[in-house]
């Protein structure tokens, strides 16, 4: 398991990037989630849908090397997972193209 992926949960807690006073409770939500399935995974270690869902939490955040760190663990865990490839794929293309940075 990646040590960063799970020591940084209870930090994006107290340093939200870029979040607007309206989204303050889907942050709040989903910063929950995540703590809720950071429990998850040290209960699960090996459920490759859970670090994958764990990415998506992350990258919804605002988390993005962090989100792909985890879906990296998903991939590991589960290298058969196509969608998850296609879709980091996809993000890295677009990130490409769009001259973003990681």
């Amino acid at each position: 398991m990646n040590k960063i992926v799970t020591d940084n949960v209870a930090t994006i807690g107290v340093v939200a990037p870029r979040v607007n006073r309206a989204d303050v409770s889907a942050f709040q939500r989903d910063v929950v989630n995540l703590v809720e399935l950071d429990q998850m995974i040290r209960q699960y270690p090996t459920d490759p849908k859970l670090y994958e869902m764990k990415g998506t939490l992350l990258d919804r955040l605002g988390y993005r090397e962090l989100a792909l760190k985890a879906w990296d663990e998903s991939l590991e865990l589960d290298p058969a997972n196509g969608s998850l490839k296609k879709f980091m794929q996809r993000r890295e293309a677009k990130r490409t193209i769009s001259g973003e940075t990681p």
